[in-house]
């Protein structure tokens, strides 16, 4: 990781069906790809070593107490909770939606990383009948059944990740706090988080942590697992689920309480709800440019985390290649420090852009205000497509080497979702 980005090492602690796997792809965009950690079970980072471990600076995953204390001396702890009946309502959804097929195979696919994960036969076979008892199971004789296989689901089901307890732990089912064995274990756990998020104010929370770690604003976030609108949760329904779920609605009020404190001081910091987005980047650029060290030449390849604003999610496909999403606006930026009194050439290579004959060649790219029309646009290596222009002496003279690179594409190079992506940035001198 560039110097100018490196920070403590960050621990994700993932709770179920709370934007979690929307979340860990944004966090993942935000490191060198080497260095993230994920895995599903908990228990997977015991078979790790400390020593290994320490090469790490991302770590995610379905964490709880008993993990906590492997990973490296002054990582951060990150979570987001949610409001416990809307939690079990995605739940039971987003079983519902499954294919019988999704838990036979044995493999839970990741959309948009490539990847899956095996789950054990005892796995499989909890999860297929969690699956049929959401199939034949409406809303609230769900949320009241006393089936075995959701008693950790449907009782105080936050406080159980936190901890590390799953079904076999009968205390925390129907328990006040006062009497409630592991709640104060849970709220250590949540009073050592940099930031708690709230899954209902997501944007939000994010801003939050960006604001903890130098970050710049969000601007992309992927909508991953999500099942779509949900009906009003019925008095009834309501009633069951807070009389099982007493622990998780006390820590959700406390904590979405102290999150909506925080963030008004944000706010007020920023100078209105309105400007932290842009008090956010101007922190990052501050912060950057104060730890950037000079470089002859330089050259940003997708797979590490590029100091800049504006860029939206990293992706990468079978074949390892790795891109980086420009955000919805069209435009980002790279944050570099050159030598001053000399004259730069940028060769961006782009892995999505739209080159259909409908686009005037008069459009183009904008590189830090120096226009590049289309004709210049050349085909490379794997069908990908390259432009080459120079940046300017005084670009960067008279920041004493510091420099943003701003990228900016005309709207009829931006494909149809709605955005266009870069995989390397070279900058070398004019020789």
């Amino acid at each position: 990781m560039d110097a100018a980005l490196t920070d403590k090492p960050l621990c994700f602690i993932h709770l179920m069906k709370t934007a979690g796997a929307s979340t860990r792809i944004f966090l993942e965009s935000q490191f060198d790809h080497a260095t993230i950690l994920q895995a599903w079970n908990p228990q997977d980072f015991n078979n790790i070593s400390k020593d290994k471990l320490a090469q790490y600076e991302l770590f995610c995953g379905h964490i709880g107490r008993g993990q906590l204390d492997k990973f490296p001396k002054g990582t951060e702890l990150f979570t987001i909770i949610r409001n416990p009946g809307r939690r079990l309502q995605s739940i039971h959804a987003w079983h519902r939606s499954l294919d019988k097929d999704y838990w036979e195979k044995g493999e839970m696919v990741a959309e948009k990383r490539n990847s899956s994960v095996t789950i054990s036969k005892e796995g499989r076979s909890l999860s297929a009948h969690r699956w049929k008892l959401a199939k034949e199971l409406d809303f609230f004789e769900y949320v009241s059944s006393n089936d075995n296989s959701l008693r950790s689901l449907l009782n105080n089901f936050t406080l159980r990740q936190l901890i590390g307890n799953g079904t076999n732990f009968s205390s925390l089912d129907d328990q006040d706090s006062d009497n409630i064995k592991g709640y104060d274990t849970a709220l250590k756990i949540l009073e050592d988080c940099t930031t708690v998020g709230v899954q209902e104010n997501l944007t939000q929370s994010l801003e939050l942590l960006c604001y903890e770690r130098n970050w710049a604003a969000p601007s992309e976030l992927p909508n991953i697992h999500s099942t779509g609108g949900k009906k009003q949760i019925t008095q009834e329904e309501e009633n069951i689920i807070k009389s099982r779920n007493k622990i998780d609605y006390e820590i959700y009020n406390k904590y979405s309480e102290r999150f909506q404190e925080d963030y008004s001081k944000l706010a007020e910091e920023a100078g209105g709800i309105k400007n932290i987005r842009q008090y956010l980047n101007d922190r990052h650029r501050e912060t950057v440019f104060s730890r950037l060290i000079e470089k002859e030449e330089l050259e940003l390849t997708a797979n590490l985390a590029w100091p800049g604003i504006g860029w939206g999610l990293r992706e990468f496909n079978h074949n390892n290649q790795y891109w980086r999403w420009i955000g919805q606006t069209g435009s980002a930026s790279v944050l570099v420090r050159l030598k001053p009194n000399r004259q730069y050439y940028l060769k961006i290579y782009f892995h999505h852009i739209n080159i259909s004959n409908k686009i005037n060649l008069s459009d183009g790219i904008s590189i830090t205000g120096n226009s590049i029309n289309m004709s210049n646009l050349k085909k490379g290596f794997e069908n990908n497509y390259y432009v080459i222009g120079g940046l300017l002496e005084e670009t960067h003279l008279r920041n004493d080497g510091l420099t943003e690179i701003a990228i900016t594409l005309s709207k009829g190079m931006i494909i149809e979702d709605g955005s266009a992506a870069v995989s390397r940035i070279l900058i070398a001198p004019y020789s």
